[in-house]
């Protein structure tokens, strides 16, 4: 994950180390492919794993958004996986981090061959909760 291109120009005394970097990238890359990808089939696991990445107030927010999933029901037969394609450190401290995340989600639904496609941007904060980062809050740009 990860553009390494500007690290230097970065305004955190931090974000010039590169192994920290790296590693806030894939933790909070993760943490977005839990949180952006569901199952009908497996609703209760699929929201379970994406909390266990959040932290803070936007843990009411991501419930919030999900109970429309849930409302669909297993029935449905959907899911949503996201990858995510880039991540970029935008500031980086001991406890915080914002990151500019290319995410790459592919939705099927029922017995629909063709998958449909897209791709979305988003600005992402993450805290360091107990050595783990976890996502704090989410704005799609």
């Amino acid at each position: 994950y990860g553009d390494t291109r500007d690290l230097h120009s970065f305004p955190t005394r931090r974000s010039s180390d590169l192994a920290c970097t790296w590693s806030v990238a894939a933790e909070v890359g993760k943490a977005v492919e839990a949180i952006y990808s569901y199952d009908t089939a497996n609703l209760d696991d699929t929201e379970n794993r994406a909390l266990s990445f959040i932290t803070g107030s936007y843990g009411d927010q991501f419930r919030q958004n999900f109970s429309a999933v849930q409302a669909l029901g297993p029935q449905s037969n959907i899911s949503l996986s996201s990858k995510v394609a880039d991540a970029g450190v935008e500031m980086l401290t001991d406890r915080r981090a914002t990151l500019l995340v290319m995410v790459n989600q592919v939705g099927r639904q029922g017995d629909n061959p063709a998958p449909l496609t897209a791709q979305i941007r988003l600005t992402v904060t993450a805290e360091k909760v107990g050595g783990q980062w976890k996502v704090s809050d989410v704005e799609q740009r």
